[in-house]
Parts: structure tokens; sequence; C-alpha cells
């Protein structure tokens, strides 16, 4: 058995194996997130996330499970218990990003020394404060902006990178593309589409 080889941090032979239990298997990669929330008061709720779906079984090696609180910032009313929500989506996009172009990185057998990122998102809260106006989606956007430092690498390799981190990052494609959310209301006694 070859010796484990790491590249960014990452176990780069168990990382092929999973691919090629992907390609044998694709439904294997079909994994299922979950995020259960609570209103705490005014602004404030609070989002535990624990047990997950993936490779094909109930994942529960999670001994404690995360604990985040939402909240409004003052100028909105809220507490400032936790980030605005919106803040945790660029969170997301943040951390997914990164962690897809250090993979793929890997998977390329370039090392990589440093990658950061800042991200600005615009948006106009009209809709939250339930006006609605024909002008608000020309004003929202999301930029991103990477560093990445690797021994030699060039500027073409990066972007290379950055290509390969937006493809593979299931965020990006899902803020990018606008996956399709389905909401229901239920009680103890019904579920009803919204």
């Amino acid at each position: 058995m070859a010796e484990p080889k790491r590249i960014n941090g990452i176990d780069i032979n168990k990382f092929f194996e999973i691919i090629d239990a992907v390609k044998g298997k694709p439904e294997l990669a079909n994994f299922q997130f979950r995020v259960k929330n609570t209103w705490m008061n005014g602004g404030h709720s609070r989002a535990i996330i624990k047990d997950f779906y993936g490779a094909d079984s109930e994942d529960s090696t999670r001994t404690s499970p995360f604990i985040f609180d939402n909240d409004l910032p003052l100028t909105l009313l809220g507490s400032n218990l936790g980030p605005f929500p919106i803040e945790y989506v660029l969170n997301a996009l943040a951390g997914c990003l990164t962690a897809s172009i250090v993979y793929q990185a890997a998977s390329k057998k370039i090392i990589l020394d440093d990658v950061e990122s800042e991200l600005t998102g615009d948006f106009d809260l009209q809709r939250f404060l339930g006006i609605y106006s024909n002008n608000i989606d020309n004003k929202e956007n999301i930029k991103v902006i990477i560093r990445i430092k690797g021994e030699n690498l060039s500027n073409e390799e990066k972007k290379f990178l950055v290509e390969l981190g937006k493809k593979s990052s299931p965020v990006y494609n899902l803020i990018a593309n606008s996956f399709p959310v389905t909401i229901s209301i239920e009680d103890e006694f019904s579920k009803v589409e919204v």
C-alpha cells in the first residue's frame, strides 16, 4: 500500500480513493445537510447543526452540535447577538470556495502556501422591510477577492484554480445558479407547500 502523501493538508491517496468510489457509484456523492432553527426573540434565532446524510449512510460522528446565533444589527432593531444571516451566506461562500480551491489544487499536485478571501455583499433590504420595488435586483451583488500564494504559482495557474474552485464549490453554485428552494408550513396536523 502506498504511503499517504499530504498536499495542502489533504491525504491525496484517500482523496483519489473517494473520487474513484464515486465514479463507480455516483449516488455516494448525494449528501443532505440539515439545520434546525428556533426563533428566540425579536430578530434573534438559534441554529443547530449536527447530523447529516452522506456517502450512502446517515452520519452521526459529530459528538457535539454546532450552534449558531442569528440576529439583526441594532440599526434594524436587532440585538447583535449573532451575525445577520446574509453574513453567514458570505461566510459559507468564502469557506466553500477556499476548500474547493485547496482540494482542487491538491488533486493537481499544486502546493499552496496561503489562500485568503474578502467578500462584500451589497443587498437592498427593501424586500426584508416588506417594500417590493422593481429596482432592487440591479443593486444586489457579491464581490469576492481571492489571494492565492504558492511557490512559483503564475497568475494563469491562480486563475485556473479559481475556475476549478467555482466549478466545484456547492455554495458558489447554489448562489450563482439559484438552486430551487421549496418551502412548506408544517404543524402537528398538516403540511402545506408555500
